[in-house]
């Protein structure tokens, strides 16, 4: 949880900041990090600094009360000018206002936590006042975040997104659109994935690599229809072969990992990757598109660029400690994450089902071929292990 604190930079209020402020931050959000503009770091001025950390913060909480101004004459312009911009990002806002302020009318309908600015402001601080701040903003902080900064209606809170309900300006405002970061962890904990591919990412991905080597260490399956050409099997021999040297068994390999090979006029019509996460017949199926936009999936800019944080998060034995990525991840700066140009995109529920339909009728086919070409035992091991039951 990162937040902003827009204030005036005078004494009086680094006082407020430092003893109500940032303290009420820390108690509801224990990791929180919590910044001023004086504390905004950037390659370039300072505007450029507080901007980007308006951009990257979860929430912004505006002080608009200036000890350098009459009482009641008007609040700071400056912070007045950070908290449109926040409103302009669709970020959660609160206003620490002075209750005897008669407030801009555009930020009139904020949530505001009013307190009584020559108590706040006295040479020596009102130790009551500050404390009383401190509770009360905590209070509204938890109503604004729903007490653990995951509620949605946070974003009601602001204005801007009050008057443009229903409008998509930003990414977030599609969940169809899967960045590597939520495709990374829906294929984390999947049980089972089948996909219809002509490119193996996960054998170019070291996360995406340490998801299937866990996958056999757990059992979970994973089921690929692949073309039948030597470049897939030199790809295939490769994933095992790693797979070996991180001490897997051919048995673990085989009990989790299964390969369909059909002709390339079968993948025809699947011009990208596709992927099913956890498909229940009965009930459910979730799935991609892999990049679509991209030559290649796997291999643009930006999934290169997320790859160096892979070594950040390698342990001594050299495997990837797969929490520590993902939360490295979730960490990168809102600004930086506008990087990513190519997402998978979310299967309707219509169109994973009519996909996985498919999928079963060509996987059970290939599965049945092969298990005629084996010794009855064998036979009887593939087809229990690999072909795919329907749920009822």
């Amino acid at each position: 949880m990162k937040c902003f604190v827009s204030m005036p930079l005078t004494d009086p209020v680094r006082r407020v900041y430092e003893q109500a402020i940032r303290p009420a931050v820390q108690e509801v959000f224990s990791a929180a990090v919590c910044e001023n503009g004086e504390e905004a770091h950037g390659a370039h001025t300072i505007t450029h600094a507080i901007v980007s950390s308006i951009v990257n913060a979860d929430i912004t909480i505006a002080f608009l009360s200036d000890p350098r101004l009459p009482r009641g004459s008007g609040v700071n312009a400056n912070v007045m000018y950070e908290l449109g911009i926040a409103h302009s990002f669709r970020k959660p806002t609160l206003i620490i206002a002075d209750r005897g302020e008669d407030l801009p009318f555009d930020v009139k309908d904020v949530r505001a936590v009013e307190v009584d600015a020559e108590r706040l402001f006295a040479p020596e601080g009102d130790a009551n006042a500050l404390a009383d701040l401190k509770d009360r903003l905590a209070r509204a902080l938890r109503i604004l975040l729903g007490g653990d900064g995951s509620s949605a209606s946070a974003e009601e809170r602001n204005p801007i997104s009050q008057s443009l309900a229903g409008c998509t300006i930003l990414v977030e405002g599609l969940p169809w659109l899967w960045g590597y970061e939520k495709t990374l962890r829906r294929e984390a904990r999947a049980n089972r994935v089948w996909g219809i591919t002509r490119s193996l990412h996960f054998s170019m991905d070291p996360a995406f690599f340490e998801i299937a080597a866990r996958a056999v260490v757990e059992g979970r399956k994973r089921y690929l229809i692949v073309p039948d050409d030597g470049a897939i099997r030199h790809q295939i021999g490769m994933i095992r072969e790693q797979l070996v040297r991180r001490g897997f068994g051919i048995d673990d390999l085989n009990r989790s990992l299964k390969f369909a090979y059909v002709k390339e006029e079968e993948l025809a019509l699947v011009p990208v990757p596709v992927f099913l996460y956890d498909p229940h017949m009965a009930t459910e199926c979730e799935g991609i598109l892999c990049e679509p936009m991209a030559k290649l999936p796997g291999v643009d800019a930006w999934d290169a660029k997320l790859r160096e944080l892979v070594p950040r998060s390698r342990r001594e034995d050299g495997r990837i400690d797969l929490e520590d990525l993902l939360d490295r991840l979730a960490a990168m700066p809102w600004i930086e994450k506008r990087g990513e140009s190519t997402f998978d995109l979310q299967l309707s529920r219509d169109a994973a089902f009519r996909i996985a339909t498919a999928f079963v009728e060509i996987w059970n086919r290939k599965i049945d071929a092969e298990a005629k070409k084996l010794s009855p035992e064998a036979r009887e091991a593939l087809l229990r292990e690999w072909r795919i039951q329907i749920d009822p």
